[in-house]
């Protein structure tokens, strides 16, 4: 797995009850000038409140901050993927300035 020193955590917390409700954890290679969106989540409690705008909004600026080029916010939904992805994906959609469609290429195995 990752080293712990590439391995981000934001949170997002209720300041008057103390609960955290939302969350991402990236991962940041400042070598490569790049970080990937892991997972993250967002409690019900958090109501309407837009915090993983904010969340994602703050993981941009420290990425522009601490030199990290390129951020990336994972796979998106596309057919023959669980129907669960699209609301995600739409969100994420607000981000992004570039798509990359990357098809893994065919793989052969040859048995003797």
């Amino acid at each position: 797995g990752p080293k712990r020193d590439y391995v981000e955590l934001w949170c997002a917390r209720n300041i008057k009850r103390g609960d955290f409700v939302a969350g991402l954890a990236t991962i940041t290679s400042k070598t490569r000038g790049a970080s990937y969106y892991l997972c993250g989540f967002m409690h019900e409690i958090a109501g309407s409140a837009p915090v993983m705008t904010g969340l994602i909004d703050n993981w941009f600026l420290h990425s522009q901050k601490n030199g990290v080029r390129y951020v990336h916010l994972g796979d998106f939904w596309n057919h023959g993927r669980p129907e669960s992805w699209k609301g995600f994906s739409n969100f994420k959609a607000k981000f992004i300035t570039h798509y990359l469609f990357h098809k893994p290429p065919i793989l052969f195995r040859f048995a003797y």
